[in-house]
């Protein structure tokens, strides 16, 4: 069980550690900046989605069906790692990010592990997956309403140009934070159903609020505080010893 929830962290931990990595943006030439070939395009793209959805799947496969951890989440890390070294390699980009490298060969080693010897825990019940697949879904809604807004974010600014470049910012900020708190989130109930205590829960309540707190008195905090009280409540309702 450590095993797999250490697998579930690490593939949690490039969405967690990549709003805090320095990287290079931008085009500093005197040359048109080059586009990127369509094929490399999809795979960042691609790439972005499975760092995303990684510890969720990890952490759906470990509580609901753990012999399949690492049968199947042993090949989808083994893509996403192969995605982070050939793509900067092979395209117009060829910075590997070696921390996101070694978080995801981390977990695949685990998984490999687990492949052999398989998971032997009991699933929660039905209420406790319910309660836990709502509170995702809570988290994951933020940052998936911010890709598309309908209402950009205000800002009164003189140029034009300025005020679309801080639209952007604000917009990739929003979705950044959002799904870092949905990587934190598969890890917390992961936690919750392995240790099998309350105080888990109850720690996991309350670092959920902090979102929620940052957010303010606005309709944002609304899913994070619908996440704070399900994942509680579904550890209550789990059926694992306290």
């Amino acid at each position: 069980m450590p095993l797999a929830l250490a697998a579930i962290f690490l593939s949690a931990a490039p969405v967690l550690i990549g709003p805090f990595l320095v990287v290079q943006v931008g085009w500093f030439a005197y040359v048109p900046m080059p586009e990127p070939p369509v094929w490399e395009s999809i795979a960042w793209e691609a790439l972005s989605w499975l760092e995303r959805v990684l510890p969720a799947l990890l952490a759906a496969l470990a509580i609901g069906r753990p012999r399949w951890l690492g049968p199947l989440g042993a090949p989808v890390t083994a893509v996403a790692l192969a995605l982070e070294i050939l793509t900067p390699v092979l395209g117009t980009s060829g910075a590997l990010n070696w921390p996101t490298i070694a978080c995801h060969a981390a977990a695949l080693a685990a998984l490999v592990v687990l492949w052999r010897r398989p998971l032997v825990t009991q699933p929660p019940g039905l209420a406790a997956i319910a309660a836990w697949a709502v509170a995702y879904l809570a988290v994951l809604w933020p940052p998936l309403a911010n890709l598309y807004p309908a209402i950009p974010p205000s800002g009164i600014l003189a140029a034009p140009g300025d005020g679309i470049i801080l639209e952007l910012t604000w917009r990739n900020i929003l979705i950044e934070t959002g799904f870092f708190w949905a990587a934190v989130l598969p890890v917390m109930v992961a936690a919750c159903h392995f240790t099998g205590r309350r105080v888990a829960g109850v720690l996991s309540g309350l670092v959920l609020l902090v979102p929620a707190v940052l957010c303010g008195l606005s309709w944002g905090a609304l899913p994070y505080l619908v996440a704070a009280a399900l994942v509680p409540l579904g550890q209550l309702r789990s059926g694992q010893p306290r």
